[in-house]
C-alpha cells in the first residue's frame, strides 16, 4: 500500500511539474490572444517554454514563439518599442518559424506559417526600406534579407526587393552578395541598363575582371546605344590593360555622341594612357567646351600638358651636343609651348591647389628661367 502511495506521489509531482511547464505556454497564448494582448508579458512566458525540456521540442511553443514576437514587432506599447530598440525582433520571428517548421514533421502548422510570413514580409520589406532611405545600410540590409525569406514562404518574388537587397549590399561593399542578388534580378529579367552597370561593377570591384566583361558583352548586345553602358565597358577595358580596345569602343561611340561630356572626357583618358597626348588634348578641350566648370578636365588636361614636355624634355636631350641648332630649336619649341600653356595650368591652380599642379608649375618655371615665379 505504502509502495503504491509513493509511486501515485511521484506520479503527482511529475505531473505537477510538466503541467507547471505548459503552463507557461499556456499563459504566454492566452495573453497574446487577449482582446488587448500584452505581447511583452507573453514574451516572458513563451520565452521559458522555448528553453524547458517538456515543450522546448514541441512545434506549437515556436509556433507561439513566432506569433508572439511578430506581435512586438508591430505593437505600438512604449514597453515593447524599448525592446525593439534593445534586440533584433523581426529576425527572432524568423528563426521561430524555421524551428516551428523543423519540429512540425506532417506539416500541421503549414498554413498558419503561410498566414504569419505574409504580414511580416510587409513589416520587414518597410523597416528595410524606410532604413535604406535613412541611410542606416547595415539595419537595411539584414531586413531586406528577412523580406526575401518570408517573400519565398509566401511564394512571391519581390523583384524590386531583390534588387535593393543587392544594391544595399553594393553599398557595403559587400561585392558577393551584391553579384549573388544582382544576378537574381538577371534571371528573372528585372531591371534594364542600370542593373548590368552595377552587376558589372561589382565584379570589377571583386576584381573579377572575367566576369565582369562577360557581362558587359550582353550589356552592350542589350543596350546597344546606352552611353553609360558604352562608358562602363571603356572602364572595364582600361581596368584589364586594354586601353587600344577602349579606344575603338570610344570612337564608335563619339561618332553619334560627340557632344557627350562623359565620352570625351573617357577618351581623354584613353588618349592619355595610349601616350597620344595631342588627341588627348582635343578630346579634354571638347569636354571642357561641354561642361567649362568641371576640374577634373582641367586637371588631366595639365597633366596631359606636362606629359608633352616631359617628352620634348626626352628628345632634346637626346640631340648630340656637336648640333647646337637642332638643339636650340628644339629647345626653343619646348619652352614655347610651355609659355603657351602656363596660364592655363596657372588658372587650374589658383582654382584649385593641387600638390600635382603645383609640382608642374615649378617645374615649368625652373624650365623657362622663371625662379621668381617658383613656389615653396
Amino acid at each position: 500500500m505504502k509502495k503504491n502511495l509513493l509511486i501515485l506521489t511521484i506520479f503527482a509531482i511529475a505531473t505537477t511539474v510538466s503541467f507547471s511547464q505548459k503552463k507557461n505556454l499556456t499563459s504566454a497564448i492566452m495573453i497574446a490572444k487577449a482582446k488587448k494582448p500584452n505581447f511583452v508579458k507573453a514574451k516572458s512566458y513563451i520565452d521559458k517554454a522555448t528553453i524547458h525540456e517538456n515543450t522546448k521540442e514541441d512545434a506549437k511553443t515556436w509556433l507561439w514563439r513566432a506569433n508572439i514576437y511578430a506581435g512586438l514587432s508591430n505593437s505600438k506599447s512604449a514597453a515593447a518599442k524599448e525592446l525593439r530598440g534593445k534586440m533584433d525582433v523581426v529576425s527572432e520571428v524568423m528563426e521561430a518559424m524555421k524551428m516551428t517548421s523543423k519540429l512540425d514533421t506532417k506539416g500541421y502548422y503549414r498554413r498558419d506559417l503561410k498566414n504569419l510570413a505574409a504580414p511580416m514580409y510587409d513589416v520587414t520589406r518597410n523597416l528595410a526600406s524606410t532604413s535604406f532611405n535613412n541611410k542606416e545600410y547595415e539595419v537595411a540590409y539584414k531586413n531586406f534579407v528577412t523580406s526575401q525569406e518570408y517573400a519565398k514562404l509566401i511564394g512571391m518574388t519581390d523583384s524590386a526587393g531583390i534588387y535593393y537587397t543587392g544594391r544595399t549590399a553594393d553599398i557595403l561593399k559587400d561585392y558577393d552578395n551584391a553579384i549573388l542578388y544582382y544576378k537574381k534580378c538577371v534571371e528573372i529579367q528585372y531591371g534594364g541598363a542600370d542593373l548590368y552597370l552595377n552587376l558589372t561593377e561589382a565584379y570589377n570591384k571583386a576584381e573579377n575582371q572575367e566576369e565582369a566583361s562577360k557581362v558587359m558583352e550582353i550589356a552592350k548586345a542589350k543596350f546597344p546605344n546606352n552611353v553609360n553602358i558604352i562608358l562602363s565597358g571603356v572602364k572595364t577595358l582600361l581596368s584589364g590593360g586594354k586601353p587600344a580596345e577602349a579606344k575603338v569602343e570610344l570612337e564608335k561611340a563619339l561618332i553619334k555622341y560627340a557632344n557627350n561630356f562623359s565620352l570625351q572626357y573617357a577618351a581623354g583618358i584613353t588618349y592619355n594612357e595610349m601616350e597620344m597626348y595631342t588627341t588627348a588634348v582635343i578630346a579634354y578641350k571638347k569636354a571642357l567646351e561641354l561642361n567649362p566648370t568641371d576640374f577634373n578636365s582641367k586637371y588631366n588636361l595639365s597633366v596631359v600638358y606636362n606629359n608633352m614636355v616631359v617628352k620634348m624634355n626626352d628628345i632634346v636631350n637626346a640631340i648630340p651636343y656637336n648640333e647646337t641648332a637642332k638643339y636650340d630649336k628644339a629647345k626653343l619649341e619646348r619652352n614655347d609651348f610651355i609659355n603657351s600653356v602656363l596660364p592655363f595650368i596657372e588658372k587650374t591652380f589658383n582654382e584649385q591647389e593641387e600638390p600635382l599642379i603645383k609640382k608642374i608649375l615649378n617645374n615649368f618655371y625652373s624650365i623657362t628661367k622663371q625662379n621668381d615665379k617658383i613656389m615653396k
